[in-house]
């Protein structure tokens, strides 16, 4: 991780070929290392520390799944906890990878909606990146809501989005509203 970071700081003021020469690499080497150091910020770097078990490769998923918006704030907030700086280094990388990972992005998760007396119903499931949202018993609601998804995602798009997908899930349950 130390040539990464050495990549990282070099490229900003130095040409390619006294890089190389100064980390005995190649261009395509370099070309990888510099990639890891621009898409993990080295506040992160420095948390996780050397990891000399994850190797390369790792570096590299890492880095491109740090690219999302959502994975790179929540690997900044789990950098930031007390209990991950008690991990060793390696124990601290194998964290945030599994963290980033694509396959934990979007559980699958499930959840039912009943409207004042029941009158309707929704169940509510995320698969993936997809949610589905069917409306029982009052199909005249499903077309209101239908009719009106334009003010809804712009309702949505102006509300503070500060929080995870977890958080809004977690609020709706202490809610009631699962």
């Amino acid at each position: 991780m130390q040539r990464t970071s050495d990549a990282g700081h070099y490229d900003s003021g130095f040409e390619r070929s006294v890089i190389i020469d100064a980390l005995s690499t190649d261009k395509g080497e370099l070309s990888k290392l510099i990639a890891v150091a621009r898409a993990v910020p080295e506040s992160i770097v420095n948390r996780i520390g050397p990891a000399p078990k994850a190797g390369r490769r790792r570096w590299l998923a890492l880095a491109e799944q740090m690219k999302r918006p959502l994975v790179a704030k929540e690997v900044e907030e789990a950098v930031m906890e007390e209990a991950f700086a008690s991990l060793d280094s390696d124990a601290r990388f194998v964290r945030v990878a599994a963290l980033a990972a694509p396959q934990n992005r979007h559980a699958s998760v499930s959840a039912s909606w009943a409207g004042q007396g029941g009158r309707a119903t929704a169940q509510i499931s995320r698969k993936g990146t997809g949610v589905t949202l069917a409306i029982e018993r009052d199909p005249s609601f499903g077309d209101y809501v239908a009719s009106r998804l334009d003010e809804l995602y712009a309702a949505f798009l102006a509300e503070d989005r500060s929080r995870t997908p977890c958080e809004s899930e977690r609020g709706n349950a202490a809610n009631g509203k699962d």
